[in-house]
């Protein structure tokens, strides 16, 4: 009697945490799908960018995971990747979205504040606040001080951030936008050496 008590012991704390795992793996599952939607719905403004920022967060992913980094780093990298340009949501971007020839000073500096609009949106996930939220930040930022939106440089950059930009801009570089074509694999190597 006292055998079969002690295993119930055993095996029903074993059953419930096994339960709250799957409901924990359940509800990040739902989670990512949720933030898959919502970027999709701010994709779906410019066909451009369809399928950009899932580009850009599987390539920062490879890029982390290439460079070492802890798991659950790689992953907040990916998620920040993902949500990188969630700020264009705001409707002072479409038509800057839309538009096919040069941006005047005015739209270049709406474009320029997407990085802060982006976190600031993403800052209001309580799960992404702090590193996540500064990746986005500064995922303009160029190592040598030249970025926006602060200006920071070297190590003052967040690596996840160095990360998203490169990942960004391989993308960028890799697919038609309505000002010019995809460039070659050789020059965008070219382009990534040089300003590396």
């Amino acid at each position: 009697s006292s055998g079969i008590i002690g295993i119930a012991f055993i095996v029903l704390p074993i059953l419930f945490l096994r339960h709250t795992y799957l409901v924990n793996v359940q509800l990040q599952a739902t989670n990512r799908e949720l933030l898959n939607l919502m970027v999709k719905a701010i994709e779906a403004r410019d066909p451009y960018t369809s399928g950009h920022s899932q580009r850009v967060s599987e390539m920062a992913r490879v890029l982390a995971r290439e460079m070492g980094l802890h798991f659950k780093e790689i992953d907040r990298i990916a998620t920040a990747a993902l949500l990188h340009d969630v700020g264009k949501i705001y409707e002072e971007f479409a038509p800057i979205l839309r538009k096919e020839g040069k941006l005047t000073p005015e739209e270049r500096q709406i474009m320029d504040s997407h990085p802060m609009r982006s976190a600031e949106l993403v800052g209001t996930i309580t799960n992404l606040r702090g590193y996540v939220e500064k990746c986005i930040r500064h995922h303009q930022e160029n190592y040598d001080g030249s970025g926006y939106p602060d200006g920071i440089a070297g190590d003052e950059i967040p690596v996840g951030a160095r990360i998203v930009l490169v990942a960004d801009t391989t993308d960028a570089m890799t697919t038609d936008r309505p000002y010019r074509e995809a460039l070659p694999f050789e020059r965008v190597l070219e382009e990534l050496d040089r300003y590396s």
